[in-house]
């Protein structure tokens, strides 16, 4: 016979009705204490149960093309999930206590029919039983919660390309994954967690920026900003934020580990200290680029510098405001880092020197403010300012049929500019100098001079001078870079025994299209510029030819139409989804990014591009709705201009007759 039948024939029906009742109070008590231990830590957490998720979906199907409206959105979201997890705690709270207080009366009625000790027995009976059923629950619940914790990882949306682990360290699958974001991914974190002073100080810079009229206005923005930060109620329940604060604790354990930015295709890079510190040591020692430098030269250079600013102010040739701006009496050693070419055997490191507030940096600004001036964009004849003017230029470009398109690439520009090149270059187009500045040329050339004599920068210690070449990270680089190239065609095209069909350069990358047998003239004439300066050509392949972001085809009518490109080093990262940053910021990533498809593509291509840029976004996390609306809506689409009725078939005319109007492009100078 059962406990229950012996109850009912000894003690009634009533009695049994009443233990039973206990035993499924006692039952649901413990699934609702597991509940609320549940919904209590998915609130201290931050993650939002499902079935709230589920319910509020409506009002994230609001967000569209509209920054504002999104932001009301997703706040009115957050606040109806927050309020609903609030509420059913509360409810849950209040169900406890009421099957408590069940509980309680149950049990005052049943002390005054049965003995203590069949009581006390059915006690812990139903405390085993609620043992068992807290075990099996919170079992299910922890499940549960984990899941939600892997799907708030996961809704980050990353790739594997996104992260490259040199290392032998095994990363956790949730650490990987943050760290696959990138720099640019913002997170929440209290105000204590920032140098405030470090946030003025950047804020400050970017001001001074702007005009004169607009710095007070947007000085008084910016603190109003920072303030409202500071005094902020910061909430800790936020899931990135303790992925967040894990990933800083894994790699505080992990101190060997170098974090940093692959030098191409905007890759995060883990490598260690040890390797990270040979490879930028065997740079810093060849010794035919640097040299080791016993003291610190900084003192030395400054001085320097603030004498050539003296005599320039002394003797009328720049005025005392601005003999003020190119003074330095705080200036700081630059600093040599790496960035890892993943995309290469052996992963070497590109250097990069930072020379911000180093004691020649004003007046390197200074300099290439006043090269800038003096060579515009008619000394710089076949340079492109951008892919846009690019696209103009060549989209529906006919060709001979007898031409192919060719890539022209330097092999480490900036470090091949010598001395004697620049100078060549100066004196030869001083006419041009003369015009912006009254500085005499003797002057100028010395001041260059100085400039190009104080290349140094700090590593562990130890001071290194870079004896030839321009660094990675100089003010003046680019400008000079730019010389150089212009000067380089000019003598180049003047060698050929032919003229290209078109010719165009951005920085140190040159397409052409060239007879498809002279091919290897090409390459002899612009290697014979000078041996310092070497280019590697990269020939049609599918009768196409990367250039910038773009890819040149030459269509079987050899009409030359563009495509968007993506490099195979791109890892296709761009500001995510779930990034901290201003809904218009992100509405503005994907109108530009299309934009840009529009603006550059052939109009056989636009779609297939399109299509492309959407499964790119949707790896960085953006709603299918908000892609659909942003990239295909026709509304939002913007024209490209028409192509011209008839396109040249050759160069344009300055550009054919270029190298032959000054004979300072077609000498040949030794770098």
């Amino acid at each position: 016979m059962g406990f229950y039948d012996e109850m009912k024939n000894t003690y009634g029906e009533v009695t049994v009705r009443d233990l039973k009742s206990w035993a499924n109070l006692n039952t649901r008590l413990a699934k609702a204490r597991c509940r609320r231990n549940f919904l209590l830590r998915c609130r201290s957490t931050g993650v939002i149960p499902r079935h709230i998720k589920q319910n509020i979906k409506c009002i994230n199907n609001l967000i569209g093309d509209n920054a504002g409206d999104n932001r009301r959105a997703l706040a009115l979201s957050n606040k109806v999930s927050s309020t609903l997890l609030n509420l059913e705690i509360s409810v849950t709270i209040r169900k406890i206590n009421s099957l408590h207080a069940g509980i309680k009366h149950i049990r005052e009625r049943l002390i005054l029919v049965l003995p203590i000790h069949i009581i006390s027995i059915f006690e812990q009976t139903q405390s085993r039983s609620s043992d068992r059923i807290t075990v099996s629950s919170t079992n299910v619940l922890k499940r549960k919660f984990d899941s939600l914790i892997d799907r708030s990882i996961s809704d980050l949306k990353v790739k594997d390309s996104w992260f490259a682990n040199l290392t032998d360290h095994v990363f956790p699958r949730d650490i990987k994954h943050l760290l696959s974001l990138g720099p640019k991914f913002a997170h929440s974190v209290p105000s204590n967690m920032l140098s405030i002073k470090s946030l003025l100080a950047d804020s400050e810079y970017l001001v001074r920026l702007a005009p004169q009229e607009s710095q007070d206005l947007l000085r008084a923005k910016s603190t109003n900003a920072i303030t409202n930060f500071v005094h902020q109620a910061w909430k800790k329940n936020n899931p990135q934020y303790g992925l967040f604060c894990k990933t800083k604790r894994f790699l505080k354990n992990n101190d060997d580990i170098v974090i940093t930015m692959a030098d191409k295709g905007n890759v995060t890079v883990a490598i260690t200290k040890q390797q990270y510190e040979e490879k930028l040591l065997n740079i810093v020692e060849d010794t035919n680029v640097y040299k080791k430098l016993n003291s610190d030269p900084t003192s030395r250079y400054q001085t320097r510098n603030n004498s050539l600013v003296k005599d320039l102010k002394d003797q009328a040739y720049i005025s005392a405001t601005t003999a003020r701006q190119l003074n330095n009496y705080k200036g700081i050693s630059p600093t040599i880092y790496g960035l890892p070419k993943i995309h290469k055997e052996g992963t070497p490191l590109r250097p990069i020197v930072s020379t911000i507030k180093s004691p020649t940096s004003e007046l390197s600004k200074f300099v290439a403010d006043i090269l800038k001036s003096a060579f515009k964009d008619d000394f710089h004849t076949w340079a492109v300012k951008d892919s846009f003017d690019f696209a103009e230029k060549v989209n529906n470009l006919q060709i001979p049929p007898d031409h192919e398109i060719l890539s022209l690439d330097v092999i480490s520009l900036f470090t091949n500019i010598s001395w004697e090149l620049t100078e060549k270059i100066i004196v030869d187009n001083w006419s041009r100098i003369e015009a912006v500045t009254n500085i005499p040329r003797p002057k100028f050339v010395n001041l260059l001079k100085f400039l190009f004599d104080s290349n140094y920068f700090k590593y562990k210690g130890e001071f290194y001078s870079q004896i030839f070449g321009c660094p990675m990270g100089s003010i003046l680089s680019p400008t000079l870079a730019a010389l150089v190239m212009t000067v380089l065609i000019g003598y180049c095209l003047g060698k050929l025994s032919f003229i290209p069909a078109f010719l165009f350069q951005y920085v140190d990358d040159i397409i052409l299209a060239i007879p498809s047998n002279m091919k290897e003239e090409l390459l002899r004439i612009f290697n014979s510029f000078n041996p310092h300066i070497q280019f590697t050509i990269e020939e049609e392949k599918d009768r196409f030819v990367p250039f910038l972001d773009t890819k040149v085809i030459r269509s079987e009518d050899n009409t030359v139409k563009l495509d968007w490109y993506r490099k195979p080093t791109s890892s296709g990262r761009y500001v995510h989804f779930n990034s901290s940053h201003d809904w218009q910021m992100k509405i503005n990533v994907v109108n530009n990014l299309k934009n840009r498809i529009i603006g550059l593509t052939h109009m056989d291509f636009k779609q297939s591009a399109l299509n492309r840029l959407y499964d790119i976004l949707k790896d960085n996390g953006y709603p299918h709705g908000l892609l659909k609306k942003l990239i295909f809506s026709t509304s939002n689409r913007r024209i490209s201009p028409d192509p011209p009725e008839h396109p040249p078939t050759t160069l344009p005319q300055q550009r054919q007759d270029a190298p032959h109007e000054s004979s300072h492009q077609r000498e040949n100078c030794q770098i």
